[in-house]
């Protein structure tokens, strides 16, 4: 159960790795949104990790259980060759400038995005003597971290840029006149009591 409730976890943050931040500024709201600098940083360190981490697991399914080459080019093949990437295209995500990071973004997106199609894969799969599936969900998880956080980075640095949209009431005015013209209900209220005059002095009965 813990371990579920830590891949959650993992996969709920994966979301939100880089959404801007919204804070009061008297009655104004400032969204805060990361330099291309930070999140340089963040993306580095986080793909490292995830490289460290499918090295990691790779050679332990591979010694699982019995070592083989048939498990080593099964288990390890694919992780070693995605941590391979990840280092590779950290000194130009690490370079800290968008244009530079982007190539090494988009090489972390592909191989983080195999490294999950070869954990769902290993969960499908229904192998003899392979490595629980409690460890390989784990896997995923931080793989789809790791994706996550490539994918999102090349929006958070601006590289790719969305189109920004008006607010729904940027067109409303800010305020509204009233009959008369003086900002007040006064106007109405006026006219409202010459109506009841008129229409008291026109009634024969009173």
């Amino acid at each position: 159960m813990s371990l579920r409730i830590c891949c959650l976890a993992v996969l709920l943050r994966s979301a939100t790795a880089f959404a801007p931040q919204i804070r009061h500024s008297g009655t104004t709201l400032v969204v805060q949104k990361a330099s291309a600098s930070e999140v340089s940083i963040a993306a580095t360190q986080q793909l490292l990790s995830l490289g460290v981490v499918a090295l990691a697991e790779g050679t332990w399914s591979t010694t699982y259980d019995g070592f083989s080459v048939e498990k080593a080019i099964k288990y390890f093949g694919p992780t070693g060759l995605t941590a391979l990437i990840l280092f590779a295209a950290s000194s130009s995500v690490s370079s800290g400038e968008a244009a530079s990071m982007t190539p090494g973004l988009a090489a972390s997106v592909l191989a983080s995005f195999g490294l999950c199609v070869h954990y769902i894969l290993r969960l499908k799969a229904t192998t003899p003597n392979a490595p629980p599936k409690e460890a390989v969900a784990l896997a995923f998880a931080l793989a789809f971290f790791g994706f996550s956080t490539a994918f999102q980075s090349l929006f958070a640095a601006g590289i790719i840029q969305l189109p920004e949209f008006p607010s729904p009431d940027s067109g409303l005015p800010s305020s509204f006149p009233d009959i008369r013209g003086e900002g007040s209900l006064g106007g109405i209220e006026d006219n409202a009591a010459a109506t009841v005059a008129i229409s008291a002095s026109a009634d024969p009965l009173s």
